[in-house]
């Protein structure tokens, strides 16, 4: 007789002589010859071997059986089933069975959870061959170590095994894998079971170039007690987790105020690198990040003022200039870093010269969103503030060219501080602002920022900008040049002369025009005319009771 046959016939005779057998010790007496079967195929006990019959015949029977089921087979009494909970929990650890929870259980009552029996087994038995290979210590690297615990974290997500079965296993993994520098490295931090779990999805999560995970979500999938994963949470908000203490991890801001989420700090992909691994995100552009290759080439025009100062600053930021500059600073003890200020009328090209100058001299941009840094959470903006500096200093280590810290639109943060006052807010504001001139005056790199409101500047930051650039509303001369750039070849040279002594429009607003004349031509089917700019120069006055022609008559 194979296997196959010799195993179905036990399985069958323990099912059949269980029945109403109140778990006597006659019925295992009985069932000796089919015992010693399935014993020696799966290396259990008798009583395990009993409990692996029953459980795979009752699969068949119901689909899939809980112990409240095992007790109606057996008519037993309850407790008698649950004095064999050691031979259960063996079976569970050796993955013959799986724990899933029943829908209709308790969340707090284990005898309520369905047992799994291990899908690979039964297509080993009806396959007529030997017990697969089930849950191994051994693993021949890391990256497979890994896989197989993300695989659990999927099982666990998916409802076939419970969430103590799951930690158990990692538990006893990362206990017989101390050999890799990796998990060595895990083990000689004082973690919990829930810490290593966060930490290894968050490792995987790296590894695949995803760089955060939702901490919230992944909890949710992986630890089914409501309470324990309330607590845990807790631990982040609260900053008292191990990981944060270890700066192993980071929180990171997310759109949302009550999510959470998280990513590995520098120090952790230093110390996992040094075990042999090899990060994907190092390649992966964040979405903060303006790359050279991000920026279309422009030609600027400014007055002569203006171009002279921005020709110096861009001079200074080339890659050799700046290195020597910043070594000379530090060797008579001046802040080392190259900080300016572009203020002044809006739509002048205080943005558009950051992004050529950067592509110019082949630099990325470290851009930061204002209105991002003043959370909803109170004491969370200083740190939000902290974290930009660190995480730019983290950035700049993975460049070849030193990039720019860029502060768009920064009136907010740069506007005089507030009074001494008990308002919150009034606090928190003059907080930020103290923790950004303490950054400033210890910055070493790029930083730029922009503002329209200049007059509102505090004093202490003044001393802050080694540059501090006005950009005004362009002069005759250069609106001609930037009418001639924007409008090329669709005008005569005295139409460009008289557009740009007739209206005072900033290079912005004649932007706006140009793209009116282009969207006129593709709707209309012919090429815009001197009047039809005319028109469109009025009623961008229009749009503005305080924007007045400079001396005009339309025609």
């Amino acid at each position: 007789m194979n296997v196959k046959d010799k195993i179905l016939k036990s399985c069958a005779n323990i099912y059949e002589l269980s029945r109403n057998s109140k778990l006597e010790d006659s019925v295992f007496h009985a069932l000796q010859d089919d015992l010693q079967e399935i014993s020696d195929y799966f290396n259990v006990s008798d009583s395990q071997a009993f409990f692996i019959g029953l459980v795979f015949s009752l699969t068949f029977d119901q689909q899939v059986p809980d112990l409240s089921d095992l007790v109606k087979h057996l008519k037993c009494n309850p407790m008698k089933l649950l004095s064999y909970s050691d031979d259960f929990e063996v079976l569970y650890s050796r993955g013959i069975f799986r724990r899933k929870r029943n829908q209709f259980g308790f969340s707090n009552m284990e005898v309520q959870d369905d047992i799994v029996f291990n899908q690979k087994i039964v297509e080993a038995i009806l396959s007529n061959k030997p017990l697969p290979e089930l849950r191994t210590n051994v693993f021949k690297d890391e990256f497979e170590l890994l896989e197989y615990i993300e695989s659990l974290f999927d099982e666990v997500e998916d409802r076939s095994m419970l969430t103590k079965e799951m930690l158990v296993i990692v538990k006893r993994i990362l206990k017989a894998n101390i050999k890799f520098p990796l998990i060595k490295t895990i083990m000689h931090f004082d973690l919990r079971e829930q810490d290593h779990i966060v930490y290894l999805h968050l490792i995987w999560r790296t590894l695949l170039g995803n760089e955060d995970i939702n901490l919230g979500r992944f909890l949710e999938n992986v630890i089914d007690k409501k309470g324990i994963r309330a607590r845990y949470l807790q631990s982040y908000f609260s900053g008292s987790n191990a990981l944060l203490h270890h700066d192993l991890v980071k929180k990171v801001e997310s759109i949302f105020a009550n999510e959470l989420e998280l990513e590995l700090t520098e120090k952790s992909i230093r110390c996992l690198k040094e075990t042999g691994l090899s990060f994907a995100q190092t390649t992966k552009k964040r979405d903060n990040i303006i790359l050279p290759a991000d920026t279309t080439p422009r030609s600027l025009i400014f007055n002569e003022e203006e171009m002279q100062q921005l020709t110096l600053l861009r001079e200074m930021t080339e890659s050799s200039v700046l290195s020597k500059t910043m070594k000379r600073l530090e060797q008579r003890n001046l802040p080392p870093g190259i900080t300016a200020l572009f203020h002044g009328y809006p739509g002048t090209g205080k943005t558009e010269s950051v992004l050529q100058m950067a592509k110019n001299t082949g630099r990325s941009i470290f851009k930061v969103d204002i209105s991002s840094s003043k959370s909803m959470w109170f004491g969370e903006s200083e740190k939000i503030i902290k974290r930009i500096f660190t995480d730019y200093a983290e950035y700049s280590k993975e460049c070849t060219y030193t990039p720019v810290l860029f502060f768009n639109e920064a009136d907010a943060l740069l506007s005089q501080r507030r009074k001494i006052s008990q308002s919150d807010v009034s606090q928190t504001e003059n907080a930020i602002q103290n923790i950004l001139l303490e950054e400033l005056e210890n910055f070493k790199g790029i930083f730029i920022a922009t503002t329209n409101l200049i007059t509102n500047l505090d004093e202490a930051f003044e001393r802050r900008f080694l540059f501090k650039i006005k950009f005004e509303k362009p002069d005759i001369k250069a609106r001609t040049e930037i009418w001639k750039l924007k409008m090329k070849d669709k005008l005569r040279k005295d139409e460009y002369e008289r557009l740009a002594a007739h209206y005072g429009y900033s290079g912005g607003e004649i932007d706006n025009i140009v793209r009116k004349c282009e969207i006129y031509e593709v709707v209309q089917g012919k090429n815009i005319t001197f009047k039809d700019i005319i028109d469109f120069c009025e009623s961008e006055i229009l749009l503005d009771k305080n924007k007045q022609p400079i001396g005009f008559s339309k025609y």
